[in-house]
């Protein structure tokens, strides 16, 4: 079974590969010991308060094609710049 399922993860779970491993594995009612999970989308939902919105494929082999790097952001909560927008 190759199956991509979608699911959504806060900013401050976003590093943790094992919970989103077990959230899709969850969704996709499949144990987790018996499946990998490769992200092959992500997004960011920042309407209200910041969300990814990761598509993940569950497959039963190792490799995958569609693999995808979560990338690192900076944390700009301590920056002393303002950012004004209009529009």
């Amino acid at each position: 079974m190759d199956q991509i399922i979608e699911i959504t993860i806060t900013p401050e779970e976003i590093q943790d590969l094992n919970l989103i491993h077990h959230k899709a594995c969850l969704q996709a009612n499949v144990s987790p010991k018996d499946w990998k999970t490769t992200i092959v989308k992500s997004s960011v939902d920042a309407r209200k308060r910041p969300i990814y919105r990761l598509q993940v494929a569950i497959h039963d082999s190792e490799s995958h094609p569609l693999a995808f790097t979560i990338p690192q952001f900076p944390s700009v909560e301590s920056s002393n710049k303002r950012a004004l927008i209009i529009g």
